[in-house]
């Protein structure tokens, strides 16, 4: 009897280590933002006690203004490796003009656009009023309804000076069937913003300007005044490219949760004969 039920014991002990081993699995699984314009639930609903930050309320609906080009909500996120950005139109948007967002990295109003630089100036601060702006992610379309032109520019100089590229993606409007959630997606390694792992810096003044900046009409976020865009938590969601994922730690975990479980059977074998 006792064996019986020292068997059954082990039994359930290898079931328990076999579950905790899976939902180990099931940790290391992350959440991905994939930059193709189809927006992710992750971006409402985030994820880990994080939600990615968002104007709130939403911009209105403004007359003379193509609602291709007109701001609803801005969202942003980032994870150890990538800044996100998401911009939702009252219709699908497009790229028509340069999309500028517009950040005081360093928060620090003397480092701001020169006003000898007057377009960059116009498209950055001078509508909104926005002093230290230092850094523009220009967003530009590649003529076949996709995004395929991201640079990041640090604009407190001139001619400014070209820091690298990013990412993006929007859905061509003209395409059908449209995914439910059609956004502007785009992505800008962290240390083209000067940050890393270790330095993130919260409440950076912002403002958006979609379609050009410096055409009228057109469409910026917010109409006055600054956006604060936060880095890391509690802002963040925590992201990872599952293609870009190294698969070896799954196996490494599935392999040794097997062994384990292969070795309280044996274990369990041995006793039972006994």
């Amino acid at each position: 009897m006792q064996k019986l039920v020292a068997t059954k014991m082990l039994k359930r002990a290898v079931l328990f280590a076999l579950l905790i081993g899976l939902s180990m699995v099931t940790v290391v699984s992350a959440i991905t933002i994939v930059v193709d314009g189809d927006r992710e639930s992750v971006w409402i609903t985030g994820a880990g006690g994080q939600t990615p930050g968002v104007n709130a309320p939403a911009d209105p609906n403004e007359a003379g203004i193509d609602d291709n080009v007109d701001i609803e909500w801005f969202r942003w996120t980032n994870d150890t490796t990538n800044f996100y950005f998401s911009i939702e139109t009252y219709d699908p948007p497009t790229v028509e003009g340069p999309v500028d967002i517009c950040l005081d990295t360093d928060k620090n109003v003397a480092t701001d656009i020169p006003v000898a630089n007057g377009v960059q100036r116009n498209r950055c601060s001078y509508g909104t009023g926005v002093t230290g702006i230092d850094t523009v992610v220009r967003v530009t379309a590649d003529g076949s309804g996709g995004v395929d032109l991201v640079r990041v520019f640090n604009v407190s100089v001139w001619p400014p000076t070209n820091l690298g590229a990013g990412t993006a993606g929007h859905v061509n409007p003209n395409f059908f069937p449209l995914p439910p959630n059609p956004v502007l997606e785009i992505a800008v390694p962290l240390n083209l913003l000067g940050f890393n792992n270790a330095t993130c810096t919260t409440g950076i003044p912002a403002v958006v300007y979609y379609d050009g900046g410096d055409t009228n009409p057109d469409d910026n976020l917010p109409d006055s005044g600054t956006v604060l865009v936060s880095c890391g938590a509690p802002t963040a969601v925590t992201l990872a490219n599952a293609n870009a994922q190294s698969q070896t730690g799954y196996f490494i975990v599935l392999a040794l949760v097997g062994v384990f479980g292969l070795g309280l059977l044996s274990f369990a074998t041995v006793q039972k004969r006994r």
